[in-house]
């Protein structure tokens, strides 16, 4: 009884929005208010934080002393952050880059004390995003069988919402690293990430862009070249054949030659020589982690033209030897065989229901259809969750890119060389009775100039709270931007489009040009 009591006596103290350092009439104390404009803020390397908050209080302001605090880890034997002062002053105004080791994600309070009763009195925890001061969109484009990197600043692409000028550094690659370009045509750029409970491992948080003949890493902080496609892996492990690269959950996945090289981002400097459970397959898509009942993790077999399971993620991205037991290829026989789907994959990504994934097949005939697999299904049979015809779809044979909304079933996308449709996929509904051309929310069509080179939905991994003070890394447009790229007359230009996801039309438009033709672009934070 003793033990509950105390508990309940801590939690009480702990729950108080200030801490009693004398013996008062509560009756009689005043509170203070802190407002502060956003819950996170952006800020670069070597630019000034600025947070001006508001301050509501009865008591005398000459009464009050205000203190910024910086909060460490989590302290789970503690049960509390501990923080510690960084600045002092009611307006925050500080290189914030002086005060941390690297760029992360850190935790911030405002720390406003009464003088003459020692009350202590906290604002709302705030996130802070230090990043490199090359923040913003990447995008990968070229000409001529050559490619370079652009960084586009723009608010729409800052992590949080805020305001910034925009500009455009067309070719930051190669005016960075003496003029060289990357061989061959694009085919994906990424950025690496590390959890925040890695934050001395920033350094690996370069980004990555890959052609159809090489790939090149860069440095996160000053864009110089690291390193080329073959020093990211043991010697000899791969075979110099690009095809996939990807995050997932802290782990980095890359595609070589149709083999699945894992690494996990905290742990391996380079791509150590995967486990034999990895090396059975051709894989034709990156891997896929799902939240599902019976899988942890998925890709697609291209000799087989099936799905492959992985019911166990750890052992996949840890490369235990004993991983091979845990991929499997399941035969189903609800909608289709996932084991054996008869069609080759065009795109696959996350989208239609909650935690369910959308598959755009095309069979031996040329006809089109629609996978969605339901990896919260209780068994293994229910996981194909609906088969969609597309071929009542317009000019869906002629359809080059793809693009799902995560968890919107409106916003289903493809887009030929020249016009972008959007359908609605509803299991038991014809997807032939819900579809149009683009268009704004009024109804009016969204025209592109030039050939579509390129269309995606801004969905980068996102850190998210891991129940221990991790704080998210939320990109705040996540899943509300569609990016479509044109080429014309020798010039590129990225369309921004905001989409409003309960019906998958356009709410506005933002139009860059200055690029060549664009192959891809992905955000570029922490």
């Amino acid at each position: 009884m003793k033990q509950i009591y105390y508990m309940l006596m801590a939690l009480l103290l702990l729950s108080g929005c200030y801490k009693d350092k004398g013996n008062y009439n509560y009756s009689e104390q005043k509170e203070v208010t802190i407002g502060i404009p956003f819950e996170s803020y952006d800020v670069a390397t070597g630019t000034m934080l600025m947070i001006s908050p508001e301050i509501a209080s009865e008591i005398d302001q000459d009464d009050l002393i205000y203190a910024w605090e910086l909060g460490g880890y989590w302290k789970a034997s503690d049960g509390y952050y501990s923080f510690a002062k960084f600045a002092e002053g009611k307006e925050l105004a500080c290189d914030f880059s002086k005060h941390v080791s690297s760029p992360g994600v850190y935790t911030i309070r405002l720390h406003v004390s009464q003088s003459s009763s020692g009350l202590d009195f906290y604002s709302e925890l705030i996130s802070i995003h230090l990043t490199s001061e090359l923040t913003g969109l990447v995008v990968l484009h070229g000409a001529n069988n050559e490619c370079d990197i652009a960084l586009l600043k723009a608010p729409e692409f800052l992590l949080n919402e805020g305001n910034m000028e925009v500009s455009l550094q067309a070719h930051l690659y190669s005016e960075t690293n003496g003029g060289e370009k990357l061989a061959g045509v694009g085919r994906a750029i990424v950025q690496n990430v590390t959890e925040n409970l890695y934050p001395e491992k920033v350094d690996r948080a370069y980004v990555v862009a890959i052609t159809d003949q090489t790939g090149v890493m860069v440095n996160y902080d000053d864009f110089e070249k690291r390193g080329n496609w073959n020093d990211m892996f043991m010697p000899g492990i791969n075979h110099g054949k690009p095809q996939f690269y990807s995050v997932c959950d802290g782990v980095c996945l890359a595609v070589d030659d149709g083999k699945i090289f894992p690494r996990l981002n905290s742990q391996y400097e380079v791509y150590p020589k995967p486990s034999d459970a990895v090396s059975d397959y051709y894989a034709v898509s990156p891997f896929y982690r799902v939240a599902g009942q019976l899988a942890e993790g998925f890709f697609f077999d291209g000799i087989s033209r099936g799905f492959v399971v992985s019911t166990n993620f750890w052992s996949f991205y840890m490369l235990h030897f004993e991983a091979k037991d845990y991929f499997k290829q399941v035969v189903t026989s609800n909608c289709f065989n996932l084991a054996n789907m008869q069609a080759d994959l065009l795109y696959v990504d996350k989208g239609g229901q909650f935690e369910h994934y959308m598959a755009v097949m095309e069979d031996d005939g040329g006809n089109r259809f629609l996978a969605e697999l339901d990896w919260t299904a209780e068994e293994d049979e229910k996981i194909p969750y609906a088969r969609y015809d597309l071929t009542g779809l317009p000019d869906i044979g002629e359809a080059k890119y793809f693009a799902f909304g995560d968890n919107q079933a409106s916003m289903c996308y493809y887009a030929t060389s020249s016009s972008v449709y959007r359908y609605t996929a509803i299991r038991g509904e014809m997807i032939g009775s819900n579809y149009n051309r683009l268009q704004m929310e009024d109804g009016t069509p969204v025209a592109f100039d030039g050939e579509i080179t390129m269309m995606k939905i801004l969905k980068p991994y996102r850190v998210t709270d891991d129940g221990y003070g991790a704080l998210s890394l939320d990109y705040y447009n996540y899943n509300k931007i569609l990016l479509v790229g044109t080429y014309q007359g020798g010039s590129g230009k990225l369309y921004s489009l905001k989409i409003n996801e309960s019906t998958g039309d356009v709410i506005s438009c933002t139009e860059f040009s200055g690029f060549d033709r664009i192959y891809d672009a992905n955000i570029k934070g922490v």
